[in-house]
């Protein structure tokens, strides 16, 4: 790319993600025993880079913007893995070490319902993000997810640090996921709210902090709040943007049936940073966004290319 894209500082967690793509399998059941339920698979699991920032941060980078992730990483097999990745992207790891990396074991989802077990890292160190962003005045951009690991502790740091981001005039994108709710209390979140940009969330992670069933009454009760504008995943049906100039809009899609849609949020997220940052008109950022999300889900990680 020719043209210089804004920089952007992200913060959340980096996982390793083990799909195992198949339910075909084995149960081994030595001497005619049917006690044991070892089940062996027919094929070898895929090892993906995740997580609600790093893969954000990763596709990002790979648009060509200069991206610095602040995310806890060991250096144990799954960190080399994950570092290795990152590096080649482009991505300029942050924040302190963790002594043991953040992995997902993830089987095919059942009856639409995902299953799994997740080790979900150490809590991400939030004002990391302040002093790097302090440090270099060109980032205009921030990005926060919630994670599993999110407890209560968190508020206050992240408070600290939206504070802080909010009084540079640093546009912040904020991703709540499911994580928060039942762990920060909702006076903490919209004091969160005030100063958040871009609120990026699905319906349901709306409904957690917004007594309502309607995708634009969610996004004015959250532009209420001080957000400048909502963009609402909507999943097979697509997604929804209002902002607070009045701006409104739906951008559908073309529904991909009996598709593993983990990471297409985060897949969402990226063309959605990549959009406002670079100035596009509001609909055509959640656009991008939405096609590439919808692609992600067509064709599956393992195969998915990103072009812009």
């Amino acid at each position: 790319m020719t043209e210089s894209l804004p920089p952007l500082h992200l913060a959340g967690n980096c996982a390793v993600d083990l799909v195992v793509r198949t339910t075909d399998c084995n149960v081994w059941e030595p001497d005619g025993q049917s006690t044991c339920n070892l089940q062996i698979l027919a094929e070898g699991l895929n090892a993906h880079l995740a997580g609600n920032a790093a893969w954000p941060a990763y596709l990002l980078a790979t648009m060509g913007h200069t991206v610095q992730l602040n995310a806890r990483i060991g250096h144990d097999l799954f960190g080399k893995f994950l570092r290795d990745q990152l590096a080649g992207a482009g991505v300029d790891l942050v924040g302190p070490d963790a002594e043991a990396t953040a992995v997902s074991i993830l089987p095919p989802a059942t009856g639409g319902v995902r299953a799994g077990m997740i080790y979900p890292g150490e809590p991400i160190d939030w004002a990391t993000s302040l002093q790097e962003v302090a440090s270099i005045p060109s980032f205009g951009w921030f990005f926060a997810s919630g994670y599993t690991g999110i407890s209560p502790s968190d508020a206050e740091p992240l408070k600290r640090l939206f504070t802080g981001l909010f009084e540079r005039q640093v546009k912040i994108v904020f991703d709540p996921g499911p994580w928060f709710a039942d762990r920060v209390g909702i006076e903490k979140m919209f004091e969160l709210f005030t100063m958040v940009y871009c609120l990026s969330a699905t319906e349901l992670e709306l409904g957690d902090w917004f007594n309502e069933t309607d995708p634009m009454t969610f996004a004015q009760q959250a532009l209420d709040c001080g957000v400048e504008i909502v963009a609402t995943k909507r999943g097979p049906v697509g997604a929804t943007y209002a902002s607070a100039d009045g701006r409104t809009g739906n951008v559908p899609t073309t529904p991909v049936p009996n598709a593993n849609t983990v990471g297409a949020g985060d897949t969402f997220n990226a063309g959605l940073i990549h959009g406002l940052s670079t100035n596009m008109p509001l609909q055509d950022a959640v656009s991008f966004a939405v096609s590439i999300a919808t692609e992600f889900i067509r064709v599956g990680r393992e195969t998915f290319v990103l072009s812009t």
